[in-house]
């Protein structure tokens, strides 16, 4: 019965997405102000699609990209695996040197 309210056409539309905890910009006190959000951030989850990236991993990304969240007092940004880079210092070294 439960399948009925569910619309098809919706399933696999997040499975390329990742939620991220971007890093706030300082010296905003003032939520009217605004969120201040860095282009970086924390990668907490990740859809079963994605798989250049994994929880944990330090990434960069477009501030006005996606959608941000306001969910238990915390910011969250869902973006598509296509919006995220990994940071500098994690990505990796393509000519084998390890300097």
């Amino acid at each position: 019965m439960r399948e009925r309210f569910i619309n098809t056409e919706e399933r696999g539309k997040d499975e390329d997405k990742v939620v991220i905890q971007p890093k706030l910009l300082e010296g905003i006190t003032d939520l009217r102000e605004g969120i201040g959000i860095a282009g970086s951030g924390k990668i907490l989850s990740v859809g079963d699609k994605v798989t250049m990236f994994k929880p944990g991993d330090e990434v960069v990304f477009d501030q006005t990209a996606g959608q941000d969240l306001l969910l238990f007092g915390k910011v969250l940004k869902i973006l598509r695996e296509d919006e995220v880079t990994l940071a500098e210092e994690k990505q990796p070294d393509l000519h084998g040197d390890d300097t």
